[in-house]
């Protein structure tokens, strides 16, 4: 879907003729022929409001949103989230399954697919479909599920998804934000000038294997040692906890002691927290960003992780640099899927587009 109106009118709000011809320089005879096909072909219609214009009422067009479904897949952290979307992304329904560890592409597909069915059961049309990922096994799950659903497929890092969310629904006047995600794992993603910044090997925001704190340097997965990951993450805090005698199994273990006052894990939480904030510190010595926000499950404790962090960067940051700078945690937990559900209309508006 390339129409010139059709994008504008799917990626902002209800406009008028005059205003449609204006933006996409379009005579208002084509613009008019234009809109009276995409009329009926069933993509847009009529609001239901006027405005005033020239004295006239003007008819205000819009899409329609529920010509077409969207389906965003979040496969993450242990648990897969799977969202239909109208093309407003308006979320229509959900289902939640819990994912067994180390589950390969094949074992993900079998388990997505039958709720996939379900949610487009009496539903519109698939208009895309887009998948986030974190892990290595998830690196050909979008080509299995292109081949078994016969649909369009897209896929980024969650990171990136969850930032592009919260960069589009809550600061999207901000064209340098930095969004660190702090949960059982870590990781990073930056938007310079309004765009992901990527690398050259899409690997940008690596942050989990940074070495920050001293000896001694606690084992990483990664087969190296002292890795910020191994420090700071909620299953480096679980560990130190149980190696203490604290019964705390994982992530969502380690925020309930948390939030019951325990005090040994709000100990572990800081630590991990002012580690973290170096991390970030460097990040916006260097990025200069407007906007830092923590996501993930950490930030569910809010000021008991910001604070630290908050400390950590003005410590090692100069004050033109932090100047201006907001410092928040991530709004709601579904932020990879809307993100998903985002780059799936990306997609369908783009369809040469593989990434937000």
């Amino acid at each position: 879907m390339t129409c010139p109106i059709y994008r504008l009118l799917a990626l902002g709000p209800a406009r008028t003729r005059r205003e449609i011809a204006g933006i996409c320089g379009l005579s208002r005879a084509t613009t008019a022929e234009r809109l009276h096909r995409l009329q009926q072909a069933g993509l847009v219609h009529e609001g239901a409001q006027a405005a005033p214009e020239g004295g006239r009422p003007a008819r205000l067009w819009q899409i329609n949103a529920t010509h077409r479904s969207l389906l965003a897949l979040d496969p993450t952290e242990g648990r897969a989230r799977i969202g239909r979307y109208d093309l407003d992304l308006t979320l229509r329904e959900r289902r939640d399954l819990p994912l067994p560890p180390g589950a390969d592409a094949a074992t993900l597909l079998d388990l997505l697919c039958p709720a996939i069915a379900a949610l487009c059961q009496d539903a519109p049309p698939v208009a895309g479909v887009a998948l986030a990922r974190d892990e290595a096994a998830q690196e050909a799950l979008p080509g299995l599920l292109r081949a078994r659903l016969g649909l369009p497929v897209t896929s980024d890092r969650a990171v990136a998804l969850m930032a592009l969310a919260e960069h589009r629904q809550h600061w999207p006047d901000r064209q340098h934000l930095v969004f660190v995600v702090a949960g059982t794992g870590l990781g990073c993603a930056i938007l310079s000038d309004g765009r992901l910044l990527r690398g050259a090997g899409d690997a940008a925001g690596g942050i989990a294997h940074l070495r920050h704190g001293a000896a001694p340097h606690p084992p990483c997965p990664c087969g190296r040692s002292g890795c910020l990951e191994a420090r700071a993450s909620g299953w480096a805090m679980a560990r130190d906890l149980r190696a203490a005698g604290v019964a705390c199994p994982d992530t969502p273990a380690l925020l309930a002691l948390c939030h019951s006052g325990d005090a040994q894990a709000l100990r572990r939480v800081a630590k991990g927290a002012r580690l973290l904030g170096m991390a970030c510190g460097d990040l916006v010595a260097v990025l200069n960003p407007q906007t830092l926000v923590i996501g993930g499950a950490l930030a569910g404790l809010g000021d008991v992780l910001l604070r630290e962090i908050r400390a950590a960067i003005y410590r090692r940051c100069p004050p033109q640099i932090t100047a201006g700078l907001d410092i928040r945690t991530a709004r709601g937990d579904l932020l990879a899927l809307t993100g998903a559900a985002h780059l799936a209309r990306d997609a369908w508006l783009t369809p040469d587009s593989t990434k937000a």
